[in-house]
């Protein structure tokens, strides 16, 4: 009887180890199975983030270096018949943002005088777009740039200030900067193209850390041969026209 007894026993057991055994290596096998689908993900990972770093680092240094046609070395953009014909004029910088208001009362007041003393080869203008008020200005000075390319430079400027919306509005928006490009005839495509992928970003993120580097802490900031112009004249067109006109004379 003990033999028996002890023979199903004993084959229970083998099948309770045998199932066991089965057990354990089903859940290596799964575990296996997880740990190389995480390391698979993770390295997908990995390499996505390596390659859209390289893309940031790309895009970031070529739009750094992009800028539009004929700006000077400190990103302003110069205008005047006596720049083109290399003849000597008094300069006037402008250090601007196209969202501010007293920079609008300058244009009005202003902006076809010194259109008209530029194209005579009275003052050679330079104007520095800053973009320190917000998202619209860093759009309209880059599409400003983008009127330089096909020199369009004045009629766009003056559109811009004609239609300057209130700050930090999106009155700047894309589809706006193009619609008043095309009341002045910018209706090319490569205009448009500039102006959509924000092609002078980081020519316009240059304008504004030079100009603050130069102490630039307001706007509009007038130099007149280096020289800040008197805040009570800025804004007095009669005023500022004599200023320019005594320093050619001078």
């Amino acid at each position: 009887m003990s033999k028996t007894s002890k023979a199903p026993k004993n084959d229970r057991q083998r099948r309770i180890e045998e199932a066991r055994r089965r057990q354990a290596a089903q859940e290596r096998r799964r575990r296996l199975i997880i740990g190389g689908a995480v390391l698979a993900v993770l390295v997908v990972v990995a390499v996505i983030g390596i390659v859209v770093q390289s893309n940031r680092s790309g895009s970031a240094k070529s739009t750094a270096s992009t800028r539009p046609s004929g700006v000077l070395a400190n990103g302003a953009i110069p205008m005047g018949a006596a720049v083109s014909a290399g003849q000597t004029a008094p300069t006037l910088d402008i250090f601007e943002d196209f969202q501010c208001p007293y920079c609008g009362q300058l244009e009005q007041g202003s902006g076809a005088d010194l259109q008209q003393l530029a194209t005579a080869g009275s003052v050679q203008l330079r104007y520095h777009l800053l973009s320190f008020i917000g998202l619209d200005s860093v759009r309209a000075a880059n599409a400003a740039g983008c009127a330089v390319d096909v020199g369009a430079f004045a009629p766009y400027h003056a559109k811009l200030y004609a239609n300057q919306p209130k700050e930090n509005t999106n009155g700047y928006s894309t589809d706006n900067l193009l619609k008043w490009g095309a009341e002045v005839g910018l209706t090319t495509p490569a205009f448009t193209d500039c102006v959509r992928t924000s092609r002078y970003q980081g020519w316009v993120k240059q304008v504004q850390d030079q100009s603050s580097k130069d102490g630039i802490v307001q706007t509009p900031t007038l130099l007149l041969n280096g020289k800040p112009v008197d805040n009570a004249i800025t804004l007095q067109p009669a005023q500022l026209k004599a200023a320019i006109l005594a320093a050619k004379g001078g």
